[in-house]
Order: C-alpha cells, then sequence, then structure tokens
C-alpha cells in the first residue's frame, strides 16, 4: 500500500512540474516576442532620424559686376568707401583715371554675403546702372573633400605620434617623424584651402566701376538732337582752340634754350642782305 502511495505522489509531482515547465515556456515566447517587437520600434525611428538629417550647408561663391554712370566719380567713389565700410567689408583694389573727357573708376570690393540685400541697392543709387551682371560658382564639393582629407590627415598624425612613443630605434624615430613632417605639410595646405574657399564664400567680390555720362555727340549718328549737337561743336571747338594754344606754348618752352642761337643768325643773316642791298644801290 505504501508503494502505491509513493508512485501516485510521484506521478503527482512529475505532472505538476511538467505544467509548471509549460507555463514557463509560455511566458518565455511571450517576453521574447515583446522584446523583438520592442527591438522593431528603435529601428524605425532611427531611419526617421536619417531622413530628417539635414543636407551639408551649400558653398556658393558670388561675383557681382556693375557699372554705374554717376555725375562725379570722385564724389560716388567717397560714397562707396563708406558703404563698404558700414557693413564691415573693404576695398580690395581701386583706382581713378580720366580718358579723353571722361573720369572713370574701377574698385574691387569685398561685403559680407548677407549684407548684398542692403549694399546693391545703396550702389546702384549713386547714378544709372549701365550693366549689371550676377554670377555665383557651386564649391560646396570641393570645400567638403578638403575638408574630409584634412580630418583623415589628423587621424594619421594622431596614430603617428602614438608610434613615435612607443619607437624603440632611432632609425624607427627619424622614419615616423619624416613622415609626420610630410602629413603635417599637407594638413596645413588642406586648412589653407579651407580658408580661401570661407573667404570666397562668406565674402562677396563686386567689380564696380564708376564713369560719367558720355554727353558730347560725334555729329556722326543720325537722330541726335540739334542742341545737344550744337553743345558738343563748341566744347569741340572751345577745347581745340586751349588745346592748340597749349601746344603753342609748349613750342615756345621748346625752342627757347636755342633763342641766341637763332637771334645770332638772323642777326648774320640780316647784316649779309643789308650789305647786298648796299652793293646793288651803289652800281
Amino acid at each position: 500500500m505504501m508503494n502505491s502511495l509513493r508512485k501516485k505522489t510521484i506521478c503527482t509531482i512529475i505532472i505538476l512540474l511538467a505544467l509548471a515547465a509549460a507555463v514557463l515556456s509560455g511566458c518565455g515566447s511571450s517576453k521574447s516576442t515583446n522584446t523583438s517587437s520592442q527591438e522593431v520600434a528603435p529601428s524605425g525611428a532611427r531611419v526617421d532620424y536619417v531622413a530628417a538629417r539635414p543636407s551639408p550647408l551649400r558653398k556658393v561663391t558670388r561675383e557681382i559686376t556693375l557699372i554705374i554712370i554717376v555725375t562725379n566719380v570722385e564724389a560716388a567713389s567717397s560714397q562707396v568707401e563708406e558703404i563698404v565700410q558700414e557693413v564691415d567689408g573693404y576695398i580690395e583694389s581701386a583706382s581713378i583715371w580720366q580718358r579723353n573727357e571722361h573720369k572713370q573708376g574701377q574698385f574691387s570690393l569685398r561685403v559680407p554675403v548677407e549684407k548684398l540685400d542692403v549694399v546693391l541697392p545703396r550702389l546702384e543709387a549713386l547714378g544709372r546702372v549701365d550693366r549689371k551682371n550676377i554670377s555665383g560658382k557651386d564649391v560646396t564639393e570641393e570645400y567638403y573633400d578638403a575638408e574630409a582629407r584634412r580630418t583623415t590627415l589628423e587621424k594619421q598624425e594622431k596614430r603617428l605620434l602614438e608610434l613615435l612613443d612607443r619607437a624603440g630605434t632611432v632609425k624607427e624615430m627619424l622614419e615616423i617623424e619624416n613622415e609626420l613632417t610630410r602629413i603635417r605639410g599637407e594638413i596645413e595646405s588642406q586648412q589653407a584651402r579651407l580658408k580661401v574657399l570661407d573667404n570666397l564664400t562668406n565674402l562677396a567680390t563686386i567689380n564696380l566701376e564708376l564713369s560719367t555720362s558720355k554727353t558730347l555727340s560725334t555729329g556722326l549718328t543720325p537722330g541726335e538732337p540739334l542742341d545737344q549737337r550744337i553743345k558738343a561743336g563748341w566744347l569741340r571747338g572751345v577745347n581745340s582752340l586751349i588745346n592748340t594754344a597749349g601746344e603753342l606754348v609748349v613750342l615756345f618752352v621748346v625752342i627757347l634754350p636755342y633763342a641766341p642761337f637763332i637771334a645770332v643768325a638772323v642777326y648774320i643773316f640780316y647784316r649779309i642782305r643789308k650789305k647786298r642791298q648796299s652793293k646793288t644801290i651803289d652800281k
């Protein structure tokens, strides 16, 4: 009887263990299902982040050509200098000269790109815009290539410095130092290029030409107003007279050093001619 009781007890325990194992297995599968569902969510979030990531900032150079007709080139050039200084720009080069009867000035201006909307209208207000041209060049790829190249070289430099600390012989040290010198030169070259590109993209270039109005008529173009042609003819006549008088003054100055020799020659010629006239009268 005792043996049968033990057998029943053992069977009961085995059944209970089997049920417990089944329950634990079900819980484990549900947990793994929950875990897998939790792993899908971050992946989806990561895809959204990549899609929302902004593209690299564009690097574009700006160059503007302006030809403006003004009444006074000197006064306009002073205003140009004030305009550029007010926006923290600078004049890279400037020259003023006179061609025929008209003054002209050429300027190369560098102004912040974000100030172009302020600078251009003020420059155009100096006179009448004869020509305006705006161009740009995209250097984004060149800029980020140089930046990536510099980053890679800096990593190589860091690894070489670590190797230099562990170098065992003088030969190894010299070889590593030579390589470090080469890489440092390339890094500085890339840094200089990036600096140039930053300057070109942060500051716009304005090629400005100022000139006075060419109002004088040649008289050869049909349809020119009569009053304009009369005024042009009068001015040409006055200018020709002034130029002729100036040329005569210059000629007198050139001949002046030879005046004593010319006077002696004239006197000799006069005496010879007078003697000949006297002999003719005596005969």
